[in-house]
């Protein structure tokens, strides 16, 4: 049995004991394109898809082990106005991005630090939007890309690194 949006908040873990101001997403068309994007993906794992209005700038969506949750349960952040600018391809994007880091075991961090270790996450990102594109078409996985780096043009958050990631992204998912 899949585990869709946990919609029982006496059930759900705290959204908010990982992301200060975190709530659960109340949604429907949002929780409804959740549920389709966690059926697609075939997902076993509890998730909880969390609104999370007090992300740090930079920080548009991502995934989280709650801590000593057995079974495993994870919450999916996506940041209040950032989910507000996406539409329901890039949203599926999104979605389909986080989940596919929860298949595929693989929550850590982007390195800042130096190069050889830029090039491992770059590659890691790769395989998980390669999975991720199995399950909601690489279109969906490109549209987010781009709106994620014009919100961060638009904002100040852009880096090099970024457009380095999007640009070896596209080229991947392209290739498909």
């Amino acid at each position: 049995m899949l585990a869709l949006a946990t919609l029982v908040l006496a059930a759900a873990p705290s959204c908010a004991m990982m992301v200060h101001g975190a709530r659960q997403e109340t949604d429907p068309h949002l929780i409804a394109l959740f549920n389709d994007v966690v059926r697609r993906s075939g997902i076993t794992a509890g998730v909880t898809l969390c609104a999370a209005p007090g992300m740090a700038q930079g920080h548009r969506a991502g995934t989280a082990r709650v801590p000593d949750a057995k079974p495993p349960h994870y919450n999916m952040y996506l940041g209040w106005s950032f989910r507000k600018r996406l539409d329901d391809l890039e949203l599926r994007g999104v979605i389909a991005h986080e989940l596919a880091h929860i298949v595929r075991d693989d929550l850590s961090p982007p390195p800042f630090w130096h190069m050889e270790a830029w090039e491992d996450y770059l590659a890691r990102e790769a395989t998980v939007d390669a999975l991720a594109a199995t399950w909601v078409g690489p279109e969906a996985l490109i549209a987010a890309m781009r709106k994620d780096c014009d919100i961060a043009s638009s904002d100040g958050t852009s880096t090099t690194g970024m457009i380095l990631e999007l640009t070896y992204r596209e080229l991947k998912l392209e290739g498909w």
